[in-house]
């Protein structure tokens, strides 16, 4: 080699039958003997942080905190969101949720144990929504999700819409969407942000909304899938306050029950009060997806879940018809599970348990993280078994 020529190195971090997958999004197509590098990408050697994000840590467990220890392992997995916090965002003068969160990576990074010191205490003070007992990693995500949201978005102007006032033109509720979108735009919204879409049409031919198309786009973070209610929908004779598990081969439920609970076609008209046609879709996807499975009060609800590694959301997704410059209009990906929380329950006190994560590697072996403890080149099938709680879905890219 040429001594005076400069050199890159970049980390393989996955493989399949035609693709080397590099950090950075580096592809070499083996088969056609292609590179292929994102446009506009710099080699800078101070960009290239990607093999210390994700370099396995434990997290000290301050006396109740395992839940927290859980959905901070899985945030951390979340790459995009990682990187924002060690690249492109600024620390602002004054404590917030934002710049706490922004040393706890740091602090992982440098494989520090105390790394979650700071933040646990921030969850559990007194002016947090979050106490040391009573909540779970749910209430976390949720209060994290809102402060951070919150110190991130591009508007400080917070903007109310009378929701019983829906316009009947779609085109005008797409582009009332996308400016509340932009106004409270940050890295939440760029990572997990997705749209639902209802398009409701009243039944009663009365009503002065009879066969007339009234819409509605709603933008979340996060599905949240209430078990004992979609178990009850999908096996009639279940009566509440039973698990299933006792029925024996009506025990378990799959995330397609999930998703088609969720957007099961339901709702009064706001004007007559009767039945509604209503078709509800996923209009905008996430780059992460997240599932939260609730299991009721304590978690008590004990259903199995199918859970897959590879998910498909092509039957509840439908493209936006209108060509609208904001919007990308990608045909429905491949989600690949990438972490996730584990309820450990006590069975002496169902209301009581532990809380552990997981998440892929590099390679795409699982490490499963018990506070300080880690478990590394797990199975999927020790995990699939498990009581699985919060799950983190990332997007496929398309080659």
């Amino acid at each position: 080699m040429n001594g005076e020529t400069k050199y890159y190195e970049f980390k393989l971090i996955a493989r399949n039958d035609n693709y080397y997958v590099f950090e950075n999004y580096i592809y070499f197509d083996f088969l056609n003997k292609k590179i292929l590098i994102p446009q506009g990408l710099n080699f800078h050697k101070e960009n290239n942080f990607s093999e210390n994000i994700i370099q396995p840590s434990g997290l000290i467990n301050y006396g109740h905190s395992c839940f927290i220890n859980a959905l901070l392992q899985c945030l951390i997995n979340c790459i995009p969101l990682t990187k924002y916090f060690l690249s492109d965002y600024q620390k602002t003068n004054y404590k917030n949720a934002s710049n706490i969160y922004q040393d706890f990576i740091k602090k992982y990074q440098k494989k520090d144990s105390n790394a979650a010191k700071n933040i646990v205490n921030y969850f559990l003070n007194s002016d947090s929504s979050i106490k040391n007992t009573g909540s779970d990693s749910k209430d976390v995500l949720l209060d994290f999700f809102d402060k951070i949201q919150s110190e991130l978005k591009n508007s400080e102007v917070s903007i109310i819409i009378d929701e019983s006032t829906n316009p009947e033109n779609e085109l005008d509720v797409i582009k009332e969407r996308i400016n509340l979108d932009k106004a409270d735009y940050s890295i939440i919204y760029e990572c997990f942000n997705f749209w639902i879409e209802s398009e409701q049409k009243c039944c009663n031919k009365h009503c002065q909304k009879y066969n007339k198309n009234l819409y509605e786009i709603r933008s979340e973070s996060y599905f949240v899938f209430y078990l004992s209610e979609i178990y009850s929908k999908k096996y009639t004779n279940y009566q509440y306050g039973y698990s299933g598990r006792k029925y024996g081969y009506y025990n378990k439920l799959s995330l397609d029950d999930c998703f088609n609970y969720y957007l099961l076609e339901k709702g009064n008209c706001a004007y007559c009060q009767n039945n509604l046609y209503n078709k509800n879709k996923i209009c905008k996807l996430p780059r992460i997806l997240i599932i939260v499975l609730n299991r009721g009060k304590n978690n008590t609800f004990n259903v199995n879940i199918e859970l897959n590694e590879e998910i498909y959301l092509d039957k509840f997704y439908q493209k936006l018809k209108y060509e609208i410059k904001e919007l990308k209009y990608e045909n429905c990906p491949k989600y690949k599970l990438l972490c996730g929380t584990i309820l450990k329950k006590n069975n002496h006190n169902p209301g009581k348990g532990h809380t552990i994560a997981f998440a892929t590697d590099y390679y795409g072996k699982y490490n499963v993280y018990d506070d300080n403890n880690i478990k590394k080149n797990v199975e999927f099938g020790d995990i699939k078994n498990e009581d699985v709680y919060i799950l983190f879905y990332q997007m496929e890219k398309s080659h």
